[in-house]
């Protein structure tokens, strides 16, 4: 069973509102825009993996999308969380294209793409981490 869905985030509605309130020309735009692009990619992977989800039997567990648990005074986000009597599976998806280098011993993720490189943090880092905040 599908206990909690994904929905459409806020903050790519709001990205995609300020965007197009900017001139072509404005020097700002760029940066909402790659931050907008972002986002939507990360939403894209989580539709993806919604899919997929979808197409197995829920007879026996429940399944949380994109949860905001509260911890002390903060807290931690996790996209899809599958419980079953048995155990609890957290699934972070990514949606990255291009050649993905993982450097553990730098808690880092290096993508190279379009000839370009990028650095982003360790999804296996992350993944320790909400763990451990569950």
């Amino acid at each position: 069973m599908i206990g909690k869905t994904r929905e459409y985030p806020k903050e790519i509605m709001m990205l995609e509102a300020i965007v197009k309130r900017f001139s072509p020309e404005h020097y700002k735009k760029a940066v909402f825009e790659k931050k907008l692009y972002r986002k939507l990619a990360g939403y894209k992977g989580e539709k993806t993996l919604d899919y997929y989800i979808s197409q197995i039997d829920h007879s026996e567990m429940l399944i949380l999308q994109d949860l905001r648990i509260p911890i002390n005074d903060t807290h931690f986000q996790l996209d899809t969380l599958i419980i079953t009597p048995y155990f609890l599976l957290n699934i972070d998806s990514k949606y990255y294209a291009g050649t993905l280098t993982f450097l553990p011993e730098f808690n880092q993720l290096i993508r190279f793409h379009n000839d370009i490189e990028e650095v982003f943090a360790d999804p296996i880092l992350q993944a320790r981490i909400q763990a451990s905040q569950l």
